[in-house]
């Protein structure tokens, strides 16, 4: 079912993310749907467009920064590192975009790939700006962890066998830390 963006800034005090990144999503949540529905009405925007105007500043309101942000690092679309300088070994997560209405779930392969031989990256984050997919690895393989779409938030995705946007945004924080 679907849930309010209280509900969800509740959640991610409760699981421990900052005040200021909780009021920084806030902040930027609005703007982020204003511009996904805008796309949903009108335009078919481009991939680099999407990670631009979407993708990367929720990652920011995340409470990414730039020096651990890489943009069309060695092929990968977003690279977020745990810690500099931005290398293999600090490689963290890998955000691979698509373009809008390809479904953002067709990235997992093309994500997986570039996570390959690269010990600490443990997430994967698909998206078309609009929707985003979040996998963890678990005993040497990535599953579907959590999902969301940006205009329509909802608690679980049984249809995906997954969490929805509390779990799916916990896990797309820089201080996100595998409990399993």
């Amino acid at each position: 079912h679907e849930i309010d963006f209280d509900a969800v800034s509740e959640f991610l005090f409760d699981e421990g993310v900052s005040s200021n990144s909780i009021e920084n999503l806030i902040r930027e949540i609005d703007e982020l749907v204003r511009i996904a529905k805008w796309y949903q009405r009108f335009d078919n925007p481009s991939e680099f467009e999407t990670v631009a105007y979407l993708a990367v500043p929720l990652l920011r309101a995340l409470g990414w920064t730039p020096q651990k942000m890489a943009i069309e690092w060695n092929n990968v679309d977003v690279a977020l590192f745990n810690q500099l300088p931005r290398k293999d070994e600090n490689l963290s997560v890998v955000v691979e975009a698509k373009k809008k209405d390809n479904s953002c779930l067709t990235a997992f392969s093309q994500a997986q790939s570039y996570a390959e031989g690269k010990s600490n990256c443990m997430r994967l984050i698909v998206t078309d700006g609009l929707r985003y997919g979040v996998y963890l690895k678990r005993n040497g393989n990535f599953e579907l962890h959590a999902y969301f779409s940006l205009t329509r938030l909802k608690s679980s995705y049984p249809i995906y066998e997954c969490f929805g946007v509390k779990e799916a945004l916990r896990a797309m924080t820089p201080e996100w830390v595998d409990e399993h």
